[in-house]
């Protein structure tokens, strides 16, 4: 301060360089707030105490169909429908009192049904006027992962219904199966009932392969690996594909002439056929499905391929190039390509997936599936043949439906076999106690009153160490096959099934043991 005869002065001296930072970092923490603010993928809104909004970023203004102009100077409550206005207006009640409040409401859009949302509103005492802080999360993406949980519940109570009923209904069908191989057997090769009774056993399978439709979605363990003819397999879907796939999708077949057999699970075929088949309808609402059974060369032995060609299908020359080249690029590739579930199909037949070009320029899908033990032996051994069923072992057999037991046991007992018989668990383990004799094999369903098969197996396996174990089921879920002990004393065989099938199955298991 100078002070002269008649005035005073005084200096101040400011710091220039201070208050031009302390400037510069409002100007920064403004600028971060404004891209938080603006940048945010949930809505944010700010408003009066009174529920005034005074600011509303681009991405609640997206959510309401509107734009800021349209929101600033609403009412809160306003921005929900009239089911979640009364709810959101106590929120911010509540939140005037310091209270931070989540709830669940809708907000009302000008063109169209209300858009489900999670909202959180809390107070922020600023320098000025204390306000409300309202963020609101899209939940139409939440709530469409709801509903797609609900369905695949849905669908699983269904599958696992499905699968009881054709636990029930495979028994029956071998019954009727095992019957009619015993009236083939017994009566002579030039009666004129033959026919009648190869009718009879062409029903069963039929209605056998009905079953299998019914879990073709939901099996996810080979069951059992038959010589099958391919083009058969796309006989008996050909109604089921007509109906899984659109009318405006042009579907095709060639069933192939004189193909050879392959070695393979029929339930897995089925459900790739049905996985490429759904992979088309996904892609494309129109156009052209074409499916055909081809002969092709497999392990030097003759085999068949399943061929698809989906006319809507887009593929690089490259990427064909990389997916036919090894396994590094392939699980990628159909993932890109839409063949995870195909692909995966693929490997537990052991079969081969490529992708070609056709002379028209359409990408078509071939699967080369395993050659049938038949043709592979046949350029190895000239002596190949069906090996003898006959036997004179003692086998315990444990089956609690009482028509599919006696069925089983007198066709061993015909073949040379001493049979004990059990409904459940504990009759078994009792009558092997009772038993003076070892016993070789046990032949048990899976899953029965009073116990599991596989609890079974286990417990005998205390006294008689060397028991091979033949497990039977008409049950698809992974949870109960996964309950199968993994070793070359165990076989498990799938419902339906024929006498041959079974006493082929026995003499294998128990031959197993003596070599």
């Amino acid at each position: 301060v100078r002070c002269g005869e008649d005035r005073c002065v005084i200096e101040s001296l400011v710091d220039i360089e201070g208050f031009e930072q302390t400037r510069a970092s409002l100007v920064a923490m403004e600028a971060k707030f404004d891209s938080l603010f603006r940048g945010s993928p949930d809505g944010i809104c700010i408003m009066s105490l009174d529920g005034t909004l005074i600011d509303a970023n681009p991405r609640l203004c997206e959510m309401m169909r509107s734009d800021r102009g349209m929101l600033v100077g609403r009412d809160w409550a306003t921005l929900h429908t009239d089911a979640t206005r009364e709810q959101a207006e106590d929120m911010r009640m509540r939140t005037r009192a310091g209270t931070t409040v989540d709830f669940d409401t809708r907000l009302h859009v000008l063109d169209g049904p209300g858009t489900p949302a999670r909202a959180r509103v809390q107070r922020v005492d600023t320098i000025g006027e204390p306000v409300l802080l309202a963020t609101v999360h899209d939940g139409s993406a939440r709530q469409a992962l709801q509903q797609q949980l609900l369905q695949s519940q849905k669908m699983e109570a269904i599958g696992r219904l499905a699968s009881g009923v054709s636990h029930d209904f495979n028994n029956i069908l071998t019954v009727i199966r095992g019957l009619a191989f015993v009236l083939q057997d017994a009566l002579p090769p030039d009666h004129e009932e033959q026919e009648t009774v190869e009718e009879l056993d062409r029903a069963a399978q039929r209605a056998a392969g009905l079953t299998r439709q019914l879990l073709v979605f939901s099996r996810r363990k080979d069951a059992d690996r038959v010589d099958l003819d391919v083009g058969q397999v796309l006989r008996d879907l050909n109604r089921m594909l007509r109906r899984l796939v659109p009318a405006t999708i042009d579907l095709a077949f060639d069933y192939g002439e004189a193909l050879p057999l392959v070695n393979a699970d029929p339930g897995h075929v089925e459900h790739l056929i049905a996985v490429l088949a759904v992979r088309a309808k996904e892609q494309v609402r129109t156009g052209s499905l074409r499916f055909a059974a081809t002969r092709v060369e497999s392990q030097g032995a003759p085999s068949a391929a399943l061929v698809v060609e989906d006319r809507a299908f887009r593929v690089s020359e490259e990427d064909i190039r990389r997916f036919n080249e090894g396994p590094e690029h392939r699980t990628e590739l159909a993932r890109t390509l839409r063949l995870s579930d195909a692909l995966e199909t693929v490997q537990r037949l052991r079969a081969d997936m490529t992708l070609r070009v056709s002379e028209e320029g359409h990408v078509l899908i071939e699967v080369g599936f395993p050659p049938s033990a038949a043709a592979l032996h046949s350029g190895q051994s000239p002596d190949y043949a069906p090996k003898p069923v006959e036997g004179n072992e003692t086998v315990l057999l444990a089956e609690d439906e009482a028509s599919l037991r006696d069925l089983v046991a007198t066709g061993l007992r015909r073949y040379g076999y001493t049979v004990l018989t059990a409904g459940d668990p504990v009759e078994a383990l009792n009558a092997a106690e009772a038993h003076d004799g070892r016993v070789e094999l046990l032949i048990t369903d899976l899953v029965m009153p009073r116990g599991t098969g596989a609890e079974l197996a286990a417990r005998l396996r205390v006294q008689h160490p060397s028991l091979r174990v033949l497990f039977v089921s008409g049950y698809a879920e992974e949870e109960v096959l996964r309950e199968l002990p993994d070793d070359a004393g165990s076989a498990f065989i799938q419902k339906v099934f024929t006498q041959e099938d079974l006493l082929r199955a026995v003499r294998e298991l128990l031959d197993r043991a003596h070599s």
